[in-house]
């Protein structure tokens, strides 16, 4: 593929329902649901979910120049949510946004030919200024117009209160990290990196446990999740701060995700409400 022939768009309906069908060609992502069961799942979500609201949850298409309408060659999903910044030698910490990139996906009949690749490469600039992206900060290498030709056309005027500039990106994904290592900011620029350390698993086991247990175990108290805005929110969220301030980011700059952030601490039972339940 030429890199100049192709730019990045929000979807529109018909596009959205392509990135379903190509989300649904991956078999470990169906579980067990039909397709109009999957699809289902995600009005479900666009409806239900607290990340999801007020385009919370957008899904971005590389299309080619000469028919940003029509077919999509890949795809994506973005999840905006609250954070804080510590900046590189700074002591302040500030409040901002980054996005989880997450269902990165190519249908089949396009995979290998670097469609996806390119399509997050030119999230990069989009992010980082959504209304301009020939103009992102300096954070990025210049847009490399004799390669990719011109930069990816300003987002929906209507959309830019919806899609605040990205102060960082993370990856929600269980695509090999190699791809996203070459997912360049410009030409020669870093992809995303990982490490060992950095990633970790953390897995719950839930006992079952008597209501009479509950009740004679004073120092033990149930979170209930309309407790969550009531109270919850407001601990975790000073609790992260206060561990960003007390950072060291004399060397680079840090952020961390706000838990307060909307359908932040819901995700895994709402998330879980949509699934199969047990018999």
């Amino acid at each position: 593929m030429d890199p100049k022939d192709y730019t990045i768009r929000i979807a529109h309906d018909d596009q959205a329902m392509k990135h379903a069908e190509a989300c649904y060609e991956v078999v470990s992502w169906r579980h067990g649901n039909t397709f109009e069961e999957f699809c289902h799942i995600g009005e479900r979500e666009e409806a239900e979910a607290g990340w999801a609201q007020n385009y919370g949850d957008i899904c971005w298409v590389i299309v080619r120049r000469d028919d940003c309408d029509g077919e999509i060659y890949s795809s994506l999903e973005t999840h905006r949510t609250k954070c804080f910044i510590k900046g590189k030698g700074q002591e302040d910490v500030k409040a901002g946004w980054y996005y989880d990139i997450t269902a990165v996906v190519t249908p089949i009949k396009y995979q290998g030919q670097g469609y996806g690749t390119h399509l997050v490469r030119l999230l990069h600039y989009i992010l980082t200024s959504p209304a301009f992206p020939s103009t992102s900060p300096q954070i990025l290498p210049p847009f490399p117009y004799a390669a990719w030709g011109d930069p990816p056309p300003p987002i929906p005027s209507e959309l830019i209160p919806y899609i605040p500039r990205a102060n960082g990106s993370i990856l929600w994904s269980d695509v090999p990290i190699k791809f996203y290592g070459h997912c360049t900011m410009g030409l020669d620029g870093r992809g995303f990196q990982s490490r060992k350390e950095w990633n970790y698993r953390l897995v719950w086991k839930l006992l079952s446990v008597p209501e009479t247990s509950l009740e004679e175990t004073e120092e033990w108290e149930p979170i209930w999740q309309e407790d969550l805005e009531s109270s919850i929110y407001d601990i975790l969220s000073t609790s992260h701060r206060q561990k960003l301030e007390s950072n060291d980011t004399s060397n680079r700059a840090a952020f961390i995700q706000d838990p307060a952030s909307p359908g932040t601490l819901s995700m895994v039972p709402v998330w879980g409400s949509f699934s199969r339940q047990p018999a």
